[in-house]
């Protein structure tokens, strides 16, 4: 009898344990997938108020004036929402899954807060004074007078990050990017009209573009998570136990070989590689002396710091990254075929436009296009910042194009200093909730 009384009580647990963890499932799913948002600015104030499913947080831009150098949101402020997945960290503080996007934008600028769906007084938020293009005139800026229906700001949520539109000046706008995965602010300019009411923007398959009515203004692939996948090598060489500097290690590519080597890494690339991460053609047996390797500033994934090197041929451009101390280096593709400023003339050289900044945190270069003839992009990677973007470019290159830099900006110039183009990348500063 006993028996039965222990084999009865266990079947209990278990069924009451089961059902517990279902519950604690349901629950979970419930907070991720929310049936009920609600979301508002509270007008003339620096408050937004988020309801998710019944639970409500008040949030409090405290840092509005600093932001969007203002006090108050007053009623060109509008609000929209999605769920999506979010990795950041600021601090002690950090969301790693879902979360409600909340864009809120008017007048003087844009806020954009990130809610962790699993507890509402876990949040970011971050804003940019700029001024952000209304879809229509700018006199008209209710299309409902009698219901004070505002035009719709050119803003967007998508499934990797906020896309929006600015004006720098009469002509020139910008299309701002803002991703969820390590957030920063990437910014590309472009030429436009006065008038901006067929204004859209459009995103298919990593490709971001504004569009006015039929015609395409701008166009940009965007890299996410650049450099977070790699091909991992060992050196044919012991570290020598003193820390790598860019000083010391000597870094380069051996000619006529598939090897890199410096004082103590030697690296031996197979034929597979080379053409899968510089484009090689199956062909050449090795590098050729026009081959440059520039380094970048150094950077940490996790606790390992790295020397990022570009390694930049007439086919294709990769990153190296060798550990400061003993460990496996990093191999990575950045791009095709840089632009060949000397291709016309025949004779073999190798002149690529190329440039990075004052600290080597950005890498600029024009790439040619190796499946439609004619076509270039003004490019634009960064290890630190884990991103790259290729902005298409609407003109021929000229001959007397050229490239310059300013902090964490790449901008394409003609001989007469006009600027073509321009795409620019920057730490967004986040706030979080305090006590």
């Amino acid at each position: 009898m006993s028996s039965f009384i222990k084999i009865l009580c266990l079947v209990i647990l278990v069924f009451v344990f089961s059902n517990f963890n279902i519950m604690n499932a349901s629950a979970q799913e419930a907070n991720t997938d929310p049936k009920d948002v609600k979301v508002g600015v509270i007008k003339n104030s620096s408050l937004i108020k988020v309801e998710i499913n019944g639970k409500a947080e008040v949030i409090d831009i405290k840092e509005l004036y600093t932001l969007l150098g203002i006090n108050k949101l007053n009623r060109t402020y509008r609000t929209i929402t999605s769920t999506e997945n979010i990795k950041i960290k600021q601090g002690i503080r950090s969301i790693d899954g879902n979360a409600l996007v909340v864009v809120v934008s008017g007048s003087e600028g844009i806020i954009l807060v990130f809610i962790d769906m699993n507890n509402l007084e876990n949040y970011f938020y971050t804003g940019m004074k700029q001024s952000i293009v209304r879809k229509g005139e700018k006199e008209n800026l209710y299309h409902s007078q009698d219901d004070g229906i505002q035009r719709p700001d050119i803003v967007t949520i998508l499934k990797e990050g906020v896309a929006w539109v600015s004006k720098e000046s009469d002509d020139v706008y910008n299309l701002n990017y803002l991703p969820y995965i390590f957030p920063k602010l990437v910014t590309t300019s472009f030429e436009g009209k006065t008038s901006t009411e067929k204004y859209d923007i459009t995103s298919n398959e990593g490709v971001l573009s504004i569009v006015d009515g039929n015609k395409v203004l701008v166009s940009a692939k965007l890299f996410d998570n650049f450099g977070e996948e790699a091909l991992y090598y060992k050196s044919l060489v012991k570290w020598s136990g003193q820390p790598r500097t860019e000083k010391n290690l000597n870094f380069n590519i051996v000619e006529d070989s598939r090897s890199m080597a410096g004082k103590d890494i030697v690296l031996e690339f197979s034929s597979e590689n080379m053409s899968s991460v510089f484009n090689f053609p199956s062909t050449l047996s090795g590098w050729e002396s026009t081959e440059i390797a520039r380094t970048l500033k150094p950077i940490f994934r996790g606790t390992t710091e790295y020397l990022p090197y570009t390694v930049i041929t007439r086919y294709g451009i990769g990153i190296v990254e060798v550990p400061i101390e003993d460990g496996d280096i990093r191999v990575y593709k950045m791009g095709d075929k840089p632009y060949n400023s000397l291709d016309k003339d025949k004779t073999g050289y190798f002149k690529p436009l190329l440039i990075s900044d004052a600290d080597n945190t950005i890498f600029g270069y024009i790439e040619s296009s190796t499946t439609e003839s004619g076509k270039n992009y003004l490019s634009l990677f960064s290890p630190e910042y884990r991103f790259g973007i290729k902005v298409e470019l609407r003109d021929k290159v000229k001959p007397d194009y050229f490239l310059s830099a300013s902090k964490e900006r790449v901008i394409l110039k003609e001989g007469n200093s006009n600027i073509n183009s321009s795409i620019g990348i920057e730490r967004a500063v986040f706030f979080a909730k305090t006590n």
